[in-house]
This record gives C-alpha cells, sequence and structure tokens, in this order.
C-alpha cells in the first residue's frame, strides 16, 4: 500500500534543498560580510576562553578588508591580547603603530584615539602600571580623555596630587573630590571641589548622594570653611536639586529631606 505521506515528505526535502541552496546563494554573494560575522564570532569564543594564542591566530590569519568596522574589531581585540605582553614604552609605541596601520587602511587616522584605546586598555591588562603611566608621559598634547584616564594610573601609583591636578585639568570635580577626601584627607579641598561638582555641574541622584556623604563626613570647625559657607552650599544644593521631586518624588524626595534636615541641625528652615 502506498504510504499517503510520501509525497509530502518529498515535498519537504525538496523545500528543505531549495532552502539551503538559497542560503549557500545569499552567502556566496555577501561574500566577506557574511563570513566575517562568523570569523568574529569564533574570535570572540575564544578570547571569553582566555584562548589568546589561538585568537591571535585568527586575527593575523583573516583579511579584514577595508571598513571601519572590521578595523575597530581589529583593533580592539589585538589591543587586548597583545598590550599585556608589552614591556616597555617602546613596545606599546610598536603595537600602537601596528595598529594604526590596520586602521588607516579604513580611514581610521586618529592618533588620540589609538592612544586613548592603548591606554585604557594597558590599564585592564597591564600588571606593571607603571607602564602604562610612562606611556601617557611620551604623548605630546594628551587629549582630556587621555588625561581623565592618566587619573586612574596616577591613583594607582600613589601619584596623588597629580592625579588631582589632572582630574581638575579636565573639569572633573567628582574625581577631585574623592582623591581629596580618600587620599589626601584634605578637608578644605574635599568640600571645594564637592561643593563644584554639585553646584557648578549636575549630579545623578545615586551620585549626589555619595558627594552629599563625602562632604558631610568631616569636621570643619578647625578649618577655615565656616558655618555660613556650609549652610550656604547646602541651601544652593536644595534649590538646584528640589525641581527633580516634580518627575521622580519617590528617588529625590529621601535626598531633598536629608539636605533640609541638615539645614535644621544649623538652625535654618527652608519653605
Amino acid at each position: 500500500m502506498r504510504n499517503p505521506h510520501k509525497g509530502e515528505e518529498k515535498m519537504k526535502k525538496m523545500m528543505l534543498m531549495v532552502g539551503v541552496l538559497m542560503v549557500a546563494v545569499a552567502m556566496f554573494a555577501a561574500g566577506k560580510e557574511v563570513w566575517s560575522e562568523a570569523y568574529k564570532v569564533e574570535v570572540n569564543r575564544l578570547m571569553l576562553e582566555k584562548n589568546y594564542t589561538a585568537a591571535r591566530a585568527y586575527i593575523d590569519d583573516f583579511d579584514w578588508g577595508s571598513t571601519q568596522a572590521a578595523a575597530n574589531q581589529y583593533v580592539g581585540k589585538v589591543l587586548w591580547i597583545d598590550v599585556a605582553e608589552r614591556k616597555t614604552v617602546a613596545d606599546l609605541n610598536d603595537l600602537k603603530a601596528q595598529i594604526a596601520a590596520i586602521a588607516a587602511k579604513a580611514g581610521l587616522t586618529d592618533q588620540d584615539m589609538i592612544n586613548y584605546l592603548i591606554l585604557s586598555h594597558a590599564y585592564s591588562r597591564l600588571e606593571n602600571k607603571q607602564l602604562g603611566y610612562d606611556f601617557y608621559k611620551s604623548i605630546s598634547n594628551p587629549t582630556d580623555g587621555m588625561k581623565a584616564y592618566a587619573v586612574n594610573y596616577c591613583t594607582v601609583l600613589k601619584k596623588y596630587d597629580e592625579a588631582l591636578s589632572l582630574a581638575l585639568a579636565t573639569g572633573n570635580y567628582n574625581v577631585a573630590s574623592g582623591i581629596a577626601a580618600v587620599n589626601l584627607k584634605d578637608k578644605v579641598k574635599t568640600f571645594e571641589y564637592t561643593r563644584k561638582a554639585i553646584l557648578d555641574q549636575y549630579c545623578s541622584a545615586p551620585v549626589l548622594v555619595q558627594m552629599l556623604d563625602r562632604i558631610g563626613g568631616f569636621d570643619y570647625s578647625e578649618t577655615s570653611i565656616t558655618k555660613q559657607q556650609q549652610i550656604d552650599f547646602l541651601l544652593a544644593a536644595d534649590l538646584k536639586y528640589r525641581r527633580f521631586l516634580v518627575k521622580d518624588k519617590a528617588t529625590w524626595e529621601p535626598i531633598i529631606a536629608g539636605i533640609r534636615l541638615t539645614l535644621q541641625g544649623y538652625g535654618v528652615e527652608v519653605k
């Protein structure tokens, strides 16, 4: 007896074959883009497994073409793998030249960006933070982004005064107040930079809480910071941030209440 489903099965097989053929044609037409995506997935897998030797072999063997997306992939992966093996500033500059040559093919000629990427990857991967710092110092006219990253190196290396100067040079008063409070234990500078971070810039709710805790963690009675300066700061903070109560009362009400409770301790009521 003939199987009534046999015709259906044949049709399904034919449709499957047609589907496979269409995929193959699409991959052939797309060429490098399809295979480069698959290649990227494989390299990512090897890197997640920390099999950097195999990942590097894949990278060296692959034609990255001339697209910016491909160049970005190359730069990021080579930096992550190779930077940890560098021992001197000259080594890092050799790596920079290698990266720049590939990136240039895709029109990525921004040397400042390459320097920044080396600084950031080196901070994550190098055990010798002094090397990353020395590389930063070798850069002529570093950008604000590089200076901001150099703060990390200076802090780890306990170059706190330089870290503070760099944070101030880039207008990062939040970081500057943290260095003043935690590393330098300087009450006056902590008050000054925290005030600037809160009043001259805008802070998100979590950051504002952190900053208020920082500035409130010191007794200023034996410093040049007067009681009136502290009151003026708190009044200004209340005035600046109370408007956020309209947008998100649940988040901001405890923060504003804390500011006003502190003012009450100074004998000041806010209406």
